[in-house]
């Protein structure tokens, strides 16, 4: 076993030594102490040297009362069903009447390099760490606290011992508490990782002229990364049964109390897993962005001379040479470098997207994940263990996803549940698995925080997460909208210093439905893009002819309709929506409206504009209009259109007319006018709070009284309208405020993904 000596424990425990465990009069902590002398853990080739400062500390836990502050004796909640997977963190020894347990805590800061094998699988830590390990061993109680000491200084087991974990009996466990580097794979689909950063590339576009660019990938094209987590973490080993499969269990958590010398966030590290994973969706991706077929730019690589290349290419080769700047006679060497270097630089930059959105969504929902809640939780064998310890211990949990042995069950792995659904990520990664019943609106907040404890104070960050969502499903077909909106406190403050301004935010607004019928509905999409600003109006037109060419046959797609607003660009649309008039929400309310290319005033947001303004600026005036007086209203404002729609308008019966519309917004209780109202006030008041000293603990109740307004597809539909017309274009560079449409289809022989983004 590990000889872990704590220094001068007789001396410390004569006046409580002669008492038994069970004494209701022993305080929980028995003893805390400090010596000056040099303690070493020793396993196999794990080596931790400890310097000249080491704490050493026995607890007493004998009543199902008795709180320890690690969480790992202690009594469960009384709502956890008994042998039940849950991702919350539970007690790993449960209190049981007629059994008292010892816990001994041995604490020491230790170089970086002597203990370079624990927990820094994912890359090496610099500095000294503050390593703590623990103990909890069982006894009856009836014995003495002496004699059981006694007894235990022979072996306080230590986690970085096979045989000492071994040697638990049942019910006892030892942990280990460190800054380490948690190691993990994560694969994201590529139509993900452009469904919200495609615009980042919109400086680089040019070729086409349909003012909007798309991509064509397979919808099964993805790329895997390797995500490395700096943080403070306490890793687990109990003993549940004397023997078999399940003898033993491993936890992982991140401990509630963090190291002083790390006061910032915990840092999150990405590498591509496979280095040329860009280079296998270049060719889509540099086709889309210089509106080149692949067929084309294969074409020029393989030609030694310009009337090799088919004549059907030859308009798109003149527009890359005018793209490219090319003057030679001979354009086609000059072409061929210029496309070399272009495809060098979007390399790069794709590369760079790619492992930003992950790392940014991966570290959102870490963070999001509170202290409360584990990372891990597995059963082993002692076989089993034998074979994973020393990665168990490095924090190399790739090693153990990838164990093909028996004897290893693993319940879940980094809130698994919820990582797996990778769709759903940037800001709205992570977001619980929503109730699958036909209509469903549902809303979630978080609040997670982080403490660290010094010898100068507490400080803490903190991190809100607030969602809505909205999910129909009828007869095969579903739509699903909402918003999501985060902030995120970076540096770590005093608890009484901190202000919404520290904050950073950022807002997702999202639309999705499937069973689209291209070869009908076509319009339909560009007039979506439209209303979203993913591209212009005059853009729609090129736009829907290059659909056209690629999904026009296609019986079904589905559509995907995306609005991320980081910090500055969600300042900047508070600001817009504050400042917003009823004439701007009437305009776009109007825009809102449902699309039917039956009636030309209805078959794009110009018409519905000018059709319908005129009758939200009368409403705004008039807004106890309901039943009879609001028909009245509506036929008087479409008067001088004449026609089939206005007689349908005027009776009110249709479910897309404006009058149903307006009563699914409760129009009886001036729902419509009191969501916009409180669409402006959460707008005013979240960018009050983020601009001065605003109290951060309000982010949830500005965050709903906005939300309301995004909880109905009409009125998402006119938000998105009125961000896309009015927030001001320097926003408008991809980062700050990014705009796409991802369109999913069956393809010959697979799937495929369209992803499009308007030019700058």
């Amino acid at each position: 076993m590990s000889q872990i000596n704590v220094p001068d424990l007789a001396r410390k425990l004569l006046l409580e030594g002669g008492k038994q465990l069970k004494d209701a009069s022993i305080p929980t902590e028995i003893m805390s102490h400090s010596a000056a002398a040099d303690a070493t853990v020793e396993s196999g080739t794990i080596k931790a040297v400890f310097g000249a400062s080491v704490g050493t500390a026995i607890h007493l836990f004998n009543d199902s009362g008795d709180i320890d502050a690690d969480g790992i004796m202690g009594t469960p909640p009384a709502d956890t069903e008994p042998g039940e997977t849950t991702i919350d963190w539970r007690p790993q020894i449960q209190f049981a009447d007629g059994s008292a347990w010892l816990k001994y805590s041995i604490v020491a800061d230790a170089t970086a390099k002597a203990t370079g094998k624990i927990g820094v699988a994912g890359g090496s830590i610099s500095g000294d760490r503050s390593l703590r390990l623990l103990c909890y061993k069982r006894h009856n109680p009836t014995d003495k606290i002496a004699v059981a000491v006694a007894a235990d200084l022979g072996g306080i087991s230590s986690p970085l011992s096979v045989a000492d974990i071994l040697a638990l009996s049942v019910r006892e466990a030892t942990a280990l508490k460190v800054r380490g580097k948690l190691t993990a794979t994560l694969t994201l689909s590529w139509a993900d990782i452009f469904s919200t950063s495609l615009q980042q590339l919109s400086d680089l576009l040019g070729g086409g002229d349909s003012g909007a660019f798309l991509i064509k990938i397979m919808a099964a094209a993805s790329a895997t990364f390797t995500v490395v987590v700096d943080d403070d973490f306490t890793l687990c080993f109990t003993r549940e049964k004397a023997a078999g499969d399940h003898a033993l269990r491993v936890a992982l958590r991140k401990s509630v109390t963090h190291d002083h010398r790390f006061l910032a966030k915990a840092g999150v590290e990405i590498e591509f897993a496979d280095p040329s994973a860009v280079e296998k969706v270049l060719g889509d991706v540099m086709g889309g962005v210089l509106d080149a077929p692949a067929g084309v730019l294969a074409a020029i690589s393989e030609a030694t001379s310009l009337e090799n290349i088919p004549k059907e290419y030859q308009s798109v080769v003149t527009a890359l040479v005018k793209h490219f700047g090319i003057e030679d006679v001979d354009p086609l060497a000059a072409l061929k470098k210029k496309l070399g270097e272009f495809g060098e630089l979007l390399t790069d930059r794709i590369g760079r997207i790619a492992k930003a959105k992950v790392a940014l969504g991966f570290q959102y929902e870490y963070v999001r994940i509170a202290s409360e809640a584990s990372l891990l939780e597995a059963t082993l064998s002692e076989a089993a263990l034998r074979k994973l310890h020393g990665a168990l211990i490095a924090f190399d949990f790739s090693e153990m996803l990838a164990y093909k042995g028996t004897g290893l069950t693993v319940a879940f792995f980094l809130h698994q549940k919820t990582v797996d659904r990778v769709r759903a990520w940037g800001f709205s990664l992570g977001v619980d698995t929503w109730l699958n019943i036909s209509s469903k609106q549902t809303r979630r907040d978080f609040f997670v925080s982080r403490r660290y404890l010094w010898a100068g104070g507490e400080q803490v960050t903190q991190a809100y997460l607030g969602s809505t969502h909205y999910n129909a499903r009828m007869n095969g077909w579903s739509t699903e909208y909402g918003a999501l909106f985060k902030a995120d406190l970076n540096e770590s403050r005093a608890p009484g210093e901190i202000a919404g301004r520290d904050f950073k935010c950022g807002l997702h607004l999202w639309w999705e439905e499937n069973r689209i019928k291209p070869v009908s509905e076509l319009a339909r999409i560009m007039d979506d893009a439209v209303l979203w600003g993913v591209i212009d109006a005059s853009a729609a037109p090129g736009l829907h002819a290059r659909l056209h060419d690629v999904i026009g046959g296609v019986s079904e797609c589905k559509l995907r309709l995306s609005a991320l607003l980081s910090d500055h660009g969600l300042r900047n649309a508070m600001g817009v929506i504050a400042r917003a008039s009823d004439e701007d929400w009437g305009r776009d309310a109007a825009r809102a409206l449902p699309w039917d290319a039956r009636h030309s005033a209805r078959a794009t947001c110009a018409s519905r504009e000018k059709v319908y303004t005129p009758f939200f600026l009368a409403y705004s005036c008039s807004r106890d209009s309901s039943g009879s007086a609001l028909k009245q209203l509506i036929a008087r404002s479409l008067r001088d259109f004449e026609g089939r729609l206005a007689r349908q308008e005027a009776i009110g019966q249709t479910p897309w007319t404006l009058y149903q519309v307006l009563l699914r917004s409760d129009i009886d209780k001036q729902r419509f006018w009191t969501r916009w109202n409180n669409l402006r006030e959460g707008s005013s008041r979240l960018l009050e709070l983020l601009d001065v000293r605003g109290d951060w603990r309000d982010f949830d109740d500005h965050f709903h009284l906005l939300s309301r307004s995004l909880e109905q597809a009409f009125l998402i539909r006119a938000v998105a309208s009125l961000l896309g017309r009015k927030v001001p274009a320097a926003v408008n560079e991809g980062k700050a405020y990014a705009r796409t449409l991802t369109i999913s289809y069956p393809g010959r022989g697979a799937d495929r993904v369209i992803v499009i983004g308007g030019k700058a």
